[in-house]
């Protein structure tokens, strides 16, 4: 008999209740395991618990990937296996969290978010990813395929590099290291996408969709809430004391801190950027507007005279002289014409239409 699904949002919940937060992004969950040292890399993918732990020990240094995170069960085993806080298990399988960091005697985890690009859809992805550093092994949490860290699988690939040489932290570094990274190309589609959109407000803003400049700003305002907290997150992993960073890469988690403001410059610029093209938006339908109501106010203006006089010569007098003239039908007309010619003319002088 299965297990009850368990709703994420239930209040009280166990810790040991473990339920995974988010949407399914891999067709199953499976281990990819680099175990290494400075002469030896190998590798092996497993759906096996008691195989990647095997394998993982098998070196001095090694790296658990971990793709997919909605078998419950599985994670669960893994992390038991590994001997992992009961609260780290549970980070680890909510997607919802914002960047965070939590240190454990044998352990440091550091929750982010992997941004990517979809060519197809012309918006931007956004995954969880979790990094656990522990004394001789890295544990990844990914949502889906982690392609985004195939240059850190090169690098673990050629012997005589600092990878190599160095310990499970430097590992470490460079994951989190590459995952900010990847956040400028995103940025950079967002600017070419604001470029496109500004561009088409200067042209002819009236015919510009409003759904594309609101959309735009949406899913920035989503970025920029959703690694707004990283800051923070890696001043206080520079800052962590614990016998897992040694102090060769010390220097590199300081580099880690530039990298992340450097992120968060972009994105605050993009937001504010994303504001004025908004604004500039708006102003451009206000004045769009404008323009109609002008003239449509201008030619209701001409029309009130002319209102006026058909006003007077319909009201039937009995005594109306003008109306046995055999001309004045013709002389009404050309009374109607002048008057909306000179009012025309005058309209035009003073640049209201």
């Amino acid at each position: 008999m299965s297990d009850p699904v368990v709703d994420p949002r239930t209040p009280g919940l166990s810790p040991d209740k473990l339920v995974h937060v988010g949407e399914q992004l891999a067709d199953h969950v499976r281990f990819r395991v680099y175990r290494y040292d400075q002469s030896v890399l190998e590798e092996q993918e497993t759906r096996s618990v008691k195989d990647c732990v095997a394998f993982a020990k098998g070196r001095k240094n090694a790296w658990i990937q971990v793709i997919g995170l909605h078998e419950v069960k599985l994670i669960a085993r893994l992390t038991e296996a590994l001997d992992m806080h009961p609260l780290v298990r549970e980070d680890v399988l909510n997607t919802l969290h914002r960047p965070k960091i939590e240190s454990y005697d044998d352990l440091v985890l550091v929750t982010t978010k992997l941004l990517s690009w979809e060519e197809d859809a012309e918006a931007c992805r956004a995954e969880q990813l979790s990094v656990i550093l522990t004394k001789h092994l890295v544990v990844s949490f990914h949502e889906s395929e982690p392609e985004q860290f195939q240059p850190v699988v090169n690098r673990l690939s050629r012997p005589g590099r600092r990878m190599r040489l160095l310990g499970p932290d430097y590992l470490f570094w460079a994951l989190l290291d590459t995952s900010i990274d990847f956040y400028f190309p995103v940025f950079d589609q967002f600017e070419e996408r604001m470029e496109s959109i500004e561009e088409q407000l200067e042209e002819d803003g009236s015919n510009v969709d409003s759904t594309a400049v609101y959309e735009c700003r949406r899913e920035i305002l989503n970025v920029y809430r959703s690694i707004r907290p990283l800051r923070d997150v890696m001043v206080k992993l520079q800052r962590l004391e614990s016998l897992l960073l040694t102090a060769s890469t010390e220097a590199f988690f300081r580099d880690l801190v530039d990298n992340a403001w450097h992120a968060l410059d972009e994105i605050d610029a993009l937001r504010d950027a994303s504001a004025g093209m908004r604004d500039f938006h708006t102003a451009v339908m206000n004045n769009h507007m404008n323009q109609v109501m002008k003239v449509l106010t201008c030619f209701a203006t001409i029309f009130m005279p002319l209102t006026f006089l058909a006003g007077i010569y319909g009201m039937n007098f009995e005594h109306m002289p003008e109306l046995t003239w055999p001309w004045a039908y013709a002389a009404v007309w050309g009374v109607f014409l002048a008057v909306s010619g000179i009012m025309f003319l005058f309209f035009r002088r003073k640049g209201w239409l």
